[in-house]
């Protein structure tokens, strides 16, 4: 209790970068308590560590190492609480998941993978499987408008899209191929409309889908 009184003493803007890295790695080794847990995601709710930290780093106020010290934190910290963001009105669980859809559509959106892959997989153990619905679904959406931007490194692009398969084949396991049509569609006419872009990008994600999934 008294670690987890004293957090916000170790995440003062002179500190909270290192503070960051020292907990993520400590999350890879050890599990938090809930205790931990619980004062972690209300800090970095608070605070606004994620989005404002982001936002700094987009103003290039920061450095993105800064950045991504801070969202790797939150990444950790949401894998070890994956159980428990099916108990019903945890007072952090909504905060915890905006995170990680946040963190979807930015640079570090394939480091999510594996937490995605994971809730898709404990929503199928849990008797109210409906539950995860709502954040699969949404989740499902934003992988496939990050799949169908392109620029930047191209050898980086394709391998996000080679590896972000093994996330929509665990999101459909769940929600089913009907869901499939509906939110692609939805998904095309969004990224299509959107100022500067081309339809030849996102008919190409889309036959990408087509040859996985049809």
């Amino acid at each position: 209790m008294f670690f987890a009184n004293n957090l916000p003493n170790f995440f003062e803007p002179q500190t909270r970068w290192v503070a960051a890295e020292v907990f993520s790695d400590l999350g890879d080794w050890y599990t938090f308590s809930e205790t931990v847990q619980y004062s972690l995601a209300q800090l970095i709710d608070e605070y606004n560590l994620i989005e404002g930290t982001y936002e700094e780093y987009r103003a290039h106020s920061i450095e993105f190492h800064s950045f991504m010290s801070m969202a790797m934190l939150a990444i950790v910290l949401a894998e070890s609480m994956e159980e428990r963001l099916f108990v019903p009105n945890l007072p952090c669980r909504s905060r915890v998941m905006e995170t990680m859809l946040f963190l979807v559509d930015t640079e570090l959106s394939s480091r999510t993978f594996n937490f995605w892959i994971s809730f898709a997989e404990n929503s199928s153990e849990i008797e109210d499987k409906q539950q995860g619905y709502p954040w699969l679904e949404q989740a499902f959406t934003q992988f496939f408008m990050k799949m169908c931007e392109s620029g930047g490194d191209e050898m980086e692009w394709l391998s996000y899209r080679a590896d972000v398969i093994e996330v929509f084949e665990s999101i459909l396991c769940m929600l089913g191929p009907a869901f499939l049509n509906s939110a692609v569609q939805q998904a095309l006419d969004s990224w299509v409309f959107e100022p500067g872009n081309t339809g030849e990008c996102s008919e190409d994600s889309l036959q990408i889908l087509v040859v996985y999934f049809a």
